[in-house]
């Protein structure tokens, strides 16, 4: 049985063509390494320094209710270029159990 994974994914300018790459990229990601990619949350058209996402918001609720899958995220960028915020988001992400994976080459974070 796979491992269950959500997948988050940011895009600053509205962009669906890229969300549904990155999406794409994120199943690839989770397939080879055993792990089923159940759900992506996106936030489109939000700016890295927003606090407010929906997307995000929704994807915390759904750690909070399943036992703690994987997060996969194309890159940390995707959760915010500006160091303390990310680093806030991360924490958010490991309160509740989840490892978090960024496809970038050789980044791997639990």
């Amino acid at each position: 049985m796979c491992r269950r994974a959500y997948g988050y994914v940011r895009s600053a300018h509205d962009d669906v063509g890229e969300i549904e790459r990155l999406t794409g990229e994120m199943h690839d990601y989770a397939r080879r390494r055993g792990l089923t990619l159940a759900e992506v949350f996106s936030d489109n058209g939000v700016a890295s320094t927003a606090l407010a996402r929906r997307g995000f918001t929704a994807l915390l609720d759904a750690l909070r209710k399943m036992a703690p899958p994987v997060v996969v995220v194309p890159s940390l960028s995707h959760l915010s270029c500006q160091p303390a915020l990310r680093a806030e988001l991360e924490l958010q992400i490991r309160d509740l159990g989840a490892p978090l994976h960024a496809i970038e080459p050789g980044t791997y974070l639990s």
